[in-house]
């Protein structure tokens, strides 16, 4: 039973070359070796003879390679010996014959020897060097000779052997191969017995340098028949008995992975090389195994009754058995690829069409490229019907296939409007009718499919295979992700910039499969956003469904975002009525730079939100904090929406009537934009009176204030917190007149103090707190007569001491006045005091003419000019200097 990791393939064809060698009838005459080069076929007999077939290729009707062979010449070199070994010189017209240990030259062409006769003796083997860029040494011959240890180079000299040289080794030399200066060798022990020469099982491989002689051993071999080859420049091909290994010539491994036989116990006697293949002979099984050195599997075997010997010449296979040649012809590899594939071998397949695509670099690229891709193609397409979708998706990539090839399989994602025919059935791509067909025959799981044609489209939507079919790749996805559900996918797609869809059959699908945010999606990118508000909202109105959308806040998102005029306010009411505090962010979150411009003027967006007072407030806040309006419109409307959110509330001890409130009345202290008559209309016939107190405040009228504080509230702290902020920024005139007015207040009769009670306390506290904002004279009027003065002690203390003290400071400041004066004076003085001396050779320094009169000005500088030259009395006209607004 064969190892399990063999396979059945028709690598090698065997052709007959010349099917009966011995047309005279010879019996025991049989091959015992042979040689080809070019269309000459040279074999040596078991007798001394030596033949010459000329071959000629021909093809047969049905196409098959045939041969035909002449045979030219024929030579009996000597009697009852077996010619062991044929070569042919290349570049000269010469063929080499290992005799019975003598290595003679004849004529490659007539099979004559030369008339020197020379021939060396005592050969056990020879070898030529291979090499197809060494020319230098192409003449040359390596023999081994049996009696000593050594290897002996001759070259050849049109009919003569001159020896070279000879290069000594440590062991005898079993075989060998040679690759320009590398001779890659056999040691070994050779024994003579009666059945021949046998040699021992356990000996070596090593590289030997022509030119130095050094000689690096490579590994040993346990075989009796060690077997090397030359596979390529630098390389060779050693059996270590169980093993196939590839070296280079310095010694080292190729990195590629050995060559396991499978009948170990059965050694090779004969091997071949044809790349990627290794032949060899198991005499003991009558068979020729072939072997592919990429995944290192038998591939083919070959039957070899009487077999006599097996060789790679002029880039071809020959064996021979006892009556007959034949040529092992490789089978092109898009032969074997295509019985590969039919029996289900994929992976063997495809390590073929790599291996034909290797061979064919330098020669027809394209054409070899064009056969993997066809190849992955279909490698891809079978995984597919295999369920294994992972490994059909890198090899349909890779393959570069057409995508529509792929979504053919699949009923109805193609757009109607495509033009694409499939020739899978023409071109043999697969035979998938599709994939229901296949999910009914239980080959695989048409969810799984899905999920794999949607990994498929979103990996090649953005290469080159998708050029040209941007439109049919896109309308299967999006049609694929709606019945899904893949909402990220879906949405990632329709929002990208690069699409290209079939709008109808993509609104189709995601009606269908409820998808409604994404169909707004796709109506919003295909540049009608109207269409995609009205299916958002009809979402928001629980007109249909979808878990995938935000609701209204995506809405009002896409709203603020939005550049069109019209259409925003087309959808703010709906907005608004949904929520006013959310729509009116539609106009306040927009940049600063819409509200400037004709389109979201704020004049445009109050006419829109005068019916919801809430989004109106809110919006006017916007534009007054945020945008600091200085339009007194919008502060008094927004000073009006205040108070009336105040007056809404029944229950005046709530949390949000205080906090409005609050805001109302915070709001009128700070902004000094409102129009007060309008906000004093509105508040005064209200209970609202300290708010109505703060605006009449900002109208100037603080005694009406300061009595509604005072005298009808009677909250002293309100009444001063009044003063304290509307004096801020005040001369001194303007405090004292509002603090008496306060005083005044505390002290009218309404406010019912009198002077013997402990009522009189906040006037009193008023006085002695304030002391330094009341005029002494004016409290003392409107104190009534009979008020105890010891009672403000204390404010006249204070008051005193105040007056006193900017008494002082302005006499101070008079006096440093004063001085600063003198001190001026004096300097101009001085500056005045000098004579200034005008004579004949005195010239103007700006027009640089003498002086004709005595009239002349004279710069604080020193620069001396006619009037007619002085433009400017403050400035220099030589220097620039400025002088001062009182420069004289």
């Amino acid at each position: 039973m064969p190892p399990p990791y063999r396979i059945n393939l028709t690598a090698f064809e065997t052709i007959p070359a010349v099917e009966n060698v011995f047309p005279d009838g010879r019996s025991r005459t049989e091959v015992e070796s042979i040689c080809c080069c070019e269309n000459n076929l040279y074999i040596g007999t078991n007798d001394g003879l030596i033949m010459l077939y000329r071959l000629e290729a021909t093809r047969t009707p049905m196409g098959k390679m045939n041969h035909q062979s002449i045979l030219k010449y024929s030579k009996q070199l000597v009697q009852k010996k077996p010619v062991q070994q044929l070569a042919v010189v290349p570049s000269q017209p010469k063929l080499l014959a290992l005799v019975d240990g003598f290595l003679y030259l004849m004529s490659s062409n007539k099979l004559e020897l030369h008339d020197s006769g020379q021939k060396i003796k005592n050969i056990l083997s020879f070898c030529l060097n291979e090499s197809k860029t060494d020319f230098s040494h192409a003449t040359e011959i390596v023999t081994v000779s049996a009696r000593r240890k050594a290897l002996q180079v001759y070259a050849l000299n049109e009919d003569r052997f001159l020896s070279r040289k000879d290069i000594s080794v440590p062991d005898q030399v079993v075989t060998m191969a040679r690759d320009a200066n590398s001779v890659c060798v056999a040691f070994g022990s050779i024994k003579e017995t009666s059945s021949g020469i046998s040699v021992s099982s356990n000996g070596r491989y090593a590289i030997v340098n022509i030119e130095g002689g050094n000689i690096l051993e490579i590994c040993p071999y346990d075989t009796t028949r060690p077997l090397l080859k030359r596979t390529g420049q630098g390389e060779f091909l050693v059996n270590t008995g169980q093993l196939g290994i590839q070296v280079s010539s310095t010694g080292e491994s190729l990195n590629r992975p050995p060559v396991e036989w499978q009948y170990q116990q059965n050694p090779p006697v004969a091997m071949a090389y044809k790349f990627p293949f290794i032949l060899i002979w198991i005499d003991s099984k009558r068979l020729i195994e072939v072997y592919n050195v990429i995944d290192q599997r038998c591939v083919q075997t070959i039957p070899f009754e009487n077999g006599k010997c097996l060789g790679h010449f002029d880039l071809k296979v020959y064996y021979a058995v006892s009556k007959a040649v034949f040529l092992l012809s490789m089978v092109p590899l898009e032969r074997q690829v295509d019985e590969l594939l039919k029996k289900n071998l994929i992976e063997e397949a495809l390590l073929i069409a790599k291996t034909k695509f290797a061979l064919d670099v330098g020669r027809d690229e394209y054409a070899s490229e064009r056969f993997l891709h066809f190849v992955k193609q279909r490698a891809g397409f079978m995984y597919f019907g295999h369920n294994d979708f992972s490994k059909a998706e890198n090899l349909l990539i890779e393959g570069e296939v057409d995508p529509r090839e792929v979504i053919v399989l699949f009923d109805g994602l193609l757009p109607s409007n495509s033009k694409f025919q499939s020739n899978a059935a023409t071109s043999h791509l697969h035979n998938i009718p599709s994939v229901k067909v296949l999910e009914g025959a239980g080959q695989i799981s048409l969810k799984e499919a899905k999920k794999f044609l949607i990994q498929f489209l979103r990996d090649i939507r953005s290469t080159r295979l998708a050029t040209g079919r941007k439109e049919e790749i896109d309308t299967a996805l999006v049609k694929l992700l709606a019945e899904t559900r893949s909402s990220a996918y879906l949405i990632e797609l329709i929002t990208a910039r690069d699409k290209r869809v079939s709008l109808d059959e993509c609104v189709e699908a995601l009606e269908k499969n409820s998808c409604f945010y994404v169909l707004g999606l796709l109506y919003s990118y295909s540049h009608e956003p109207d269409k995609a508000l009205l299916v958002w909202t009809r979402i928001c109105d629980g007109e249909l469904e979808d878990p995938d959308f935000e609701g209204l806040n995506y809405v009002i998102s896409f709203l603020k975002s939005f550049p069109e005029k019209d259409l925003v306010f087309k959808y703010v009411p709906w907005a608004l009525n949904k929520n006013e505090a959310l729509a009116v962010t539609i106009f306040t979150d927009r940049p600063k730079a819409e509200y400037m411009d004709d389109i979201f003027t704020p004049e445009a967006v109050l006419e829109c939100l005068k019916m919801y007072s809430t989004a109106l407030m809110l919006y006017l806040q916007h534009l007054v904090f945020v945008h600091k309006s200085e339009n007194e419109d919008h502060h008094t409307e927004l000073a009006c929406l205040y108070l009336d959110n105040v007056l809404k509330f029944k229950a005046r001890m709530s949390d949000e009537f205080r906090k409005a409130r609050s805001t109302l009345r915070m709001f009128l202290e700070t902004s000094n934009l409102y129009r007060p008559p309008v906000v004093l209309g509105k508040i005064k016939d209200t209970n609202l009176q300290m708010e109505c107190a703060v605006v009449y405040g900002k109208m100037d009228e603080h005694e009406k204030a300061l009595n509604i504080l005072a005298g009808k509230l009677y909250d002293t702290k309100e009444a001063e917190h009044y003063c304290t902020v509307n004096s801020k920024g005040r001369s001194r005139e303007q405090r004292q007149k509002l603090y008496q007015c306060l005083l005044a207040a505390y002290l009218q009769p309404s406010v019912s103090y009198r002077v013997d009670t402990t009522e009189i306390e906040p006037a009193l506290e008023l006085l002695n707190a304030h002391g330094a904002d009341f005029d002494m004279v004016e409290v003392l009027r409107l104190l009534p007569h009979d008020f105890p003065v010891a009672v403000i002690k204390q404010f006249f203390m204070h008051s005193l001491r105040s007056t006193v003290n900017t008494s002082r400071i302005s006499r101070i400041q008079h006096n440093l006045a004063r001085g600063e004066n003198l001190q001026v004076s004096y300097s101009f003085y001085s500056e005045r005091k000098g004579p200034i001396i005008i004579n004949e050779q005195t010239t103007c320094l700006v027009c640089n003419l003498p002086f004709s009169d005595a009239a002349f000005v004279r710069y604080p500088n020193g620069i001396v000019t006619h009037m007619k030259c002085s433009k400017n009395k403050t400035i220099c006209p030589v220097t620039g200097k400025w002088f001062g607004a009182n420069a004289n």
